[in-house]
């Protein structure tokens, strides 16, 4: 019976030496903290918050407590704890100050924000000591309110042990609250996107070009609905109390999906603008602007992408500095070897911007004319009147003169017509006047402005100058126009006698012996000239 007395006495003595060493080591610690600078203040919270090292007496002593009762204080310390665990929030201590008189830039006060969309977290200088602020340990009840608005956790508390075990860290019970989430996200997506997609084509059945909109709403609807609902899911999260490592992937994967289905929202209002923009074009007289919006909707889409892709990584935390310092020492090294491209590209700007011609048009450049048949990013098609294609670079050709013949309002026609020298003067002039005549009858020409004149005296033809202008859009109809002219001026010249000239060289005899002399006699005056000439224009208004 001594004995055993003796060895539980022996028990109790260590187990209170034990105790009292274990108190007294803990209040050392308590009053040796080192709390000078930011990072050692942050250091002592992050070392004695761990879940294998949770010694909330010691990390309480960061906080600035005043008039605070020691359990709420510890009652605060694990709500803040779970709080940063919720929000997926480290202290990167790498990147804190060591530094006892820190002054943040911004507030110009000893202060220390280490998270930038946080910002009522903050250290703030006491004395000689850096501590989290009054309003940090005054803000944590309500944003632990905000962050677990359901408080899942307490639940948790009284369910049985099994839905406790962990697998990979985790409790079995969070496993089962992510496919719930899943679940829910998938069914709130469907009816969320039927929902929108109805809507929309409600609220846009009335506007101009609904029928371009509604084929879009549904589009539209998936990257919003998508967009909507990730961020209620991030909202729900925290109540789940995953673990911080685990929590950092589904965090880093919800802070990537946000800008990518913005990125992809972004695209499909593109799509939508740019399907009306074309529709608006379509109905201009210019056709270079259904070249342009191609082009233009490529570049906008470009910069979305490429805007996106910053945010998505940003948002994984990923440094693009590197990556932006490469992009422009490779895009130096781009744009010197690609100086030709480069030179198109700005001489389609500077096409598609001066609109020195279109699609359609017959222009005449450098020697060579045709009609435009493309303009693209590099260079310009034109279809030879030889039905062969030109290419050229519109940088070259946005340098040199381009005569626009299909800008013409009126067509020019000037040709000479040679008779012989054999001709009267009056039947000259009542021909030009029928020529005339046969200008202001055709209804293409242009009749405020014509000339037809005897004009000069060749080697062998008196010629008349014939320059006329028809009013039509394009050069088929201006070739029938000519026919019509020419062939009506041939009836005129035989119907009174006209001989059209050609070059030849002529030996003239006067006559031979029982031969009638070739030379025509005209035994007419002017006045048989006009009444022959009246006779041309009746027979051709009977006909």
């Amino acid at each position: 019976m001594r004995i055993i007395n003796f060895k539980t006495a022996s028990f109790l003595i260590i187990f209170i030496y034990l105790m009292l060493f274990n108190l007294t080591y803990l209040k050392s610690q308590e009053n040796n903290l080192n709390l000078s600078t930011p990072f050692r203040t942050l250091s002592i919270f992050n070392e004695f918050t761990q879940k294998d090292n949770y010694k909330p007496e010691i990390a309480i002593q960061t906080f600035n407590i005043n008039n605070i009762d020691k359990n709420e204080a510890l009652e605060l310390i694990n709500k803040f704890r779970k709080i940063l665990t919720a929000k997926v929030l480290k202290f990167k201590l790498n990147e804190v100050p060591d530094d006892s008189n820190y002054i943040d830039l911004t507030t110009k006060y000893n202060r220390y924000y280490p998270f930038e969309n946080q910002t009522f977290i903050y250290l703030e200088k006491y004395s000689d000591k850096w501590l989290f602020s009054f309003e940090t340990v005054a803000s944590i009840n309500d944003e632990y309110e905000k962050t677990f608005p359901f408080q899942i956790d307490k639940l948790i508390v009284d369910a049985p042990e099994w839905i406790k075990s962990r697998i990979f860290g985790v409790a079995l019970w969070q496993y089962i609250g992510l496919i719930v989430y899943l679940l829910i996200f998938i069914i709130l997506f469907k009816l969320f996107k039927l929902f929108l997609s109805t809507l929309l084509e409600k609220i846009l059945h009335k506007i101009k070009y609904s029928e371009i909109i509604s084929h879009h709403t549904k589009q539209i609807a998936m990257p919003l609905s998508l967009l909507f609902l990730t961020a209620l899911f991030s909202l729900f999260l925290p109540e789940l109390h995953l673990p911080i490592s685990f929590g950092t992937i589904i965090n880093y994967i919800i802070k990537a999906f946000i800008p990518l289905f913005i990125t992809i929202l972004a695209i499909k209002l593109t799509n939508l603008l740019f399907e009306i923009f074309l529709k608006i074009a379509s109905k201009t007289k210019t056709k270079l602007d259904d070249n342009l919006l191609p082009l233009a909707r490529k570049a906008v889409k470009i910069i979305i992408i490429i805007t996106g892709t910053i945010f998505i990584l940003q948002n994984l935390d990923i440094n693009i500095t590197p990556f932006i310092a490469g992009a422009s020492i490779g895009g130096l090294a781009l744009a010197l070897a690609a100086q030709e491209t480069i030179k198109n590209f700005f001489g389609s700007i500077t096409i598609f911007a001066d609109h020195p011609f279109e699609v359609g048009n017959w222009i005449v450049f450098d020697g060579n004319e045709g009609i435009v048949e493309e303009v693209g990013i590099r260079s310009t098609k034109i279809r030879t009147f030889y039905s062969s294609v030109i290419t050229v670079p519109n940088g070259k050709l946005a340098d040199m003169v381009i005569d626009n013949m299909g800008m013409r309002k009126y067509r020019r026609f000037r040709t000479t017509i040679s008779i012989t020298y054999d001709t009267p003067t009056d039947l000259i002039n009542v021909f030009t006047d029928g020529i005339k005549e046969i200008v202001r009858n055709h209804p293409n020409t242009y009749k405020d402005y014509f000339i037809v004149q005897l004009n000069e005296f060749s080697n062998s033809s008196l010629d008349i100058l014939f320059n006329i202008f028809f009013d039509v859009p394009d050069m088929n109809e201006e070739t029938r126009c000519r026919h019509e002219i020419m062939t009506s001026i041939i009836d005129l010249a035989k119907e009174l006698g006209i001989r059209f000239a050609f070059p030849t060289s002529t030996i003239h005899i006067e006559e031979f012996p029982e031969k009638q002399p070739l030379t025509p006699k005209y035994t007419e005056n002017k006045q048989g000239f006009i009444k022959k000439m009246t006779n041309f224009f009746d027979k051709r208004k009977e006909n």
